[in-house]
């Protein structure tokens, strides 16, 4: 179909179709197209992997990419052949021989048409007139761009091309040209919110982390933002501009991505924008927002977003274009949708939530996670939360075990189970600890952060002489380098070993090292050292220093001296002994005399004691228990602390700051007060003045932390209230509390 002005940017065909079974223009690729008759990979469905390109033509399959189906450029096209816009309303269809008549009137060629604002607008569209036989079928293609109105009534050509809508058509244009195959955003991800007192709590799944594109052919997952509003919309947070001052990203309260090499903005701009990847923070899966205020209602939306794509050469350069910027495609984010009805109802996505938080109720008693027990040397911290209290299996008892299998107990990155101990159930499987602050995946309502010291390394802060030493020797402990002999090879064999270890001196000898070498001999010694971490004695080496003179026959005198360093010795392994020559090296340790000469050096005196802390992984067995106690509700105090109940706004001056976004044009929205501290559960009356009941509200907290009841203002009659004065009556089990509001318009 040879045409002017149809179908540009597509390679121009006589009596094209997409039902003849060939590949009309050529663009079939047997490396990315050949997956199959269900046009997905590996599924391993007829003509997969063929060499030949197979048609979804006749079938209900898709058929493979850039063939028939798949492949609109082998549409014979016709284009776009009349077009009318009109105000709503002109046909309300109520006269049959009208409508049909207007319907199948040819319609005239398209033109543009600068209409003024402002105006409800249909439109028709036609292609036509074409032959089409029963049974036969045909595909239509349109697409509606929206985009303010940033150029002139009578636009140059250079104006309009320059504007936001010609851009967006372009941006159509390319998709339409690509088959409708372009680059997409990771899934969504599901988002849980919960409520409580000055703080929401958020907490979502991992389902966005497996996203694989099928354009690019890789998973391109990268992070997570997490967008937050006082309205339905996220306006207020859409500041991001592109280079032509529109605002087209909304600014995130929370993001993190993956730690890769993928990171800062990345250099695809959009319009002018570059998208920010994040900082390599490391994925999360919970946020904890706690600037709120209790009443007011919060919008969040979570997005999932994609790495993008980067040509690069064989060297890994940018590949430019003709203009000298690279070639790619930027990041994507998934959407996120809260749609609100004429009546202001709200119906969210998986990825958005809508929460108030709210004062806690009378007598509410928080859950708590009792009875936290460590085992084990390892110097990190496991801290556990509570993320959703209706999740909680009271009394259960949880173990945190981790796993390691390095030959000293210094596996920089462990695993991890957590096990039900009650219901004998594993909770979390095995999970490597790979960040410093590694997460905790969410269960039974329940996350956390494991803080690994992942590096083994002596704890200088904590290290250092017994209270009440006298000696003035500067200690210097550290783990021996390759390059440094210490009038040995030792550094070959270094392995620092995370354990505590106490020096003991006295006054006579009272041990022996370890021979270092073949030739060398043991050396008697004053001090003990004891591995305090495992509760033995730990096996050790002295380098001698090679004397001046001799001394029984020997330049070594074998027994230890103060400037002699001490090596503290492991096995091959944690649970082999030292024994030259299988032996390595875990600390160094020397003492250097003050520098002052001034100062009388006071070396070690019996009973002093040098202290040396490390760091420690988690090491295999290590774990961690607790047990989980629900919340509980205390009677008593509920019923003597009724008087803490009382009225936000209070007086009721108009309007407040509760009110959600009005969902009409014209005329009033929700009005909204507040009754705080309610307990779980009870009646609320409110009178006139004069005693007339206004009101009855029943307040059925869903949780029994929840202790706030909205009202809004309109009465049991549905009439909106006047101004005045008003009372209000809260009955819990025989138990009354009094008080009043006033409301001024």
């Amino acid at each position: 179909a040879i045409d002017e002005d149809i179908d540009e940017g597509i390679d121009e065909m006589i009596d094209e179709s997409r039902e003849d079974y060939i590949d009309n223009d050529g663009d079939w690729n047997p490396f990315y197209d050949d997956v199959g008759l269900d046009g997905a990979e590996l599924t391993g469905d007829p003509g997969e992997g063929d060499g030949k390109p197979t048609s979804g033509a006749g079938n209900s399959f898709p058929g493979e990419p850039n063939i028939d189906k798949t492949d609109v450029s082998e549409s014979d096209q016709i284009g776009l052949t009349g077009f009318k816009v009109f105000d709503a309303h002109k046909y309300d269809n109520i006269n049959d021989e009208q409508n049909w008549r207007e319907l199948f009137t040819k319609l005239q060629p398209p033109e543009d048409a600068y209409l003024e604002g402002g105006r409800n607008l249909c439109m028709f569209f036609s292609s036509g007139p074409f032959p089409m036989k029963a049974g036969q079928t045909e595909r239509f293609s349109m697409a509606l761009i929206f985009a303010n109105k940033d150029f002139p009534d009578a636009p140059t050509n250079s104006e309009f091309h320059n504007s936001s809508l010609a851009r967006k058509k372009e941006t159509v244009q390319q998709i339409y040209n690509a088959d409708y195959r372009f680059a997409t955003p990771p899934y969504k991800p599901i988002l849980n919110a919960v409520a409580s007192d000055g703080q929401v709590i958020l907490y979502w799944d991992n389902s966005s982390e497996s996203s694989y594109d099928p354009f690019l052919q890789e998973y391109d997952f990268e992070g997570y933002k997490l967008y937050k509003s006082t309205e339905p919309f996220f306006y207020e947070n859409m500041i991001i501009t592109n280079g032509f001052g529109e605002e087209i990203y909304r600014k995130p309260v929370f993001q993190c991505d993956v730690k890769n090499n993928y990171k800062d903005f990345h250099p695809i701009p959009v319009e002018g924008t570059q998208f920010y990847l994040g900082t390599n923070s490391g994925l999360r899966h919970y946020y904890v927002d706690r600037d709120v205020i209790n009443g007011i209602t919060y919008y969040y939306a979570l997005v999932a977003y994609d790495h993008g794509n980067l040509a690069l050469d064989a060297d890994s350069n940018f590949v430019l274009d003709e203009y000298g910027h690279p070639r790619g495609i930027s990041p994507s984010e998934c959407t996120a949708n809260i749609k609100m009805d004429i009546s202001g109802n709200i119906q969210v996505d998986v990825n958005t939530k809508v929460a108030i938080p709210r004062s806690n109720a009378l007598g509410y008693q928080p859950s708590e996670l009792k009875d936290l027990t460590h085992f084990g040397p390892g110097t990190g911290i496991v801290d556990f939360s509570v993320l959703n209290e209706d999740s909680l299996s009271d009394g259960h008892q949880y173990c945190l075990t981790f796993i390691e299998n390095s030959s000293h107990y210094n596996q920089a990155i462990p695993f991890y189970t957590i096990k039900d101990l009650t219901d004998d159930i594993l909770v979390v499987d095995t999970t490597a600890v790979e960040l410093f602050d590694q997460e905790i995946p969410v269960f039974n309502g329940i996350s956390g952060t494991i803080l690994n010291d992942s590096l083994v390394s002596v704890n200088y802060d904590s290290s250092g002489w017994s209270e009440g030493s006298k000696c003035n020797y500067t200690v210097e402990i550290h783990k021996i380098h390759e390059d440094e002999n210490l009038k040995g090879e030792f550094g070959k064999y270094s392995m620092p070993y995370p354990a505590d270890f106490a020096i003991i001196f006295e006054s006579d000898i009272i041990d022996t090292s370890l021979k270092l070498g073949f030739t060398r001999k043991p050396t008697e010694v004053p001090f003990k050292i004891y591995n305090t971490t495992e509760s033995k004695y730990a096996d050790f080496g002295v380098v001698e220093v090679y004397r001046d003179s001799m001394v029984n026959g020997n330049f070594y005198d074998l027994v230890w001296q103060i400037d002699e360093p001490i090596l503290i010795l492991t096995g091959d392994s944690a649970w082999i002994s030292p024994e030259y020559p299988n032996f390595k090296t875990s600390w160094a340790i020397c003492f250097f005399p003050p520098e002052d000469p001034n100062v009388t050096p006071v070396p070690p005196q019996p009973g002093d004691v040098l202290n040396i802390k490390t760091a420690k992984p988690f090491r295999n067995g290590e774990y961690y228990e607790f047990t989980v106690s629900s919340p509980k509700s205390d009677e008593d105090k509920i019923k003597s602390s009724l008087d803490e109940v009382y009225v936000v706004p209070n007086p009721y001056l108009a309007t407040s700051l509760f009110e959600p976004l009005n969902p009409y044009k014209t005329g009033r929205g929700e009005r909204r007060i507040y009754f705080m501290n309610l307990p779980p559960k009870c009646d609320i009356t409110i009178y006139t003045k004069s005693g007339h009941v206004v009101d009855r509200i029943q307040h059925r907290g869903s949780t029994l932390s929840d202790g706030m009841e909205s009202w809004d203002l309109i009465n049991k009659d549905g009439m909106d209230i006047s101004y005045g004065i008003y009372f209000y009556v809260i009955e819990y089990k025989g138990n009354t509390k009094a008080g009043r509001f006033a409301v001024i318009k």
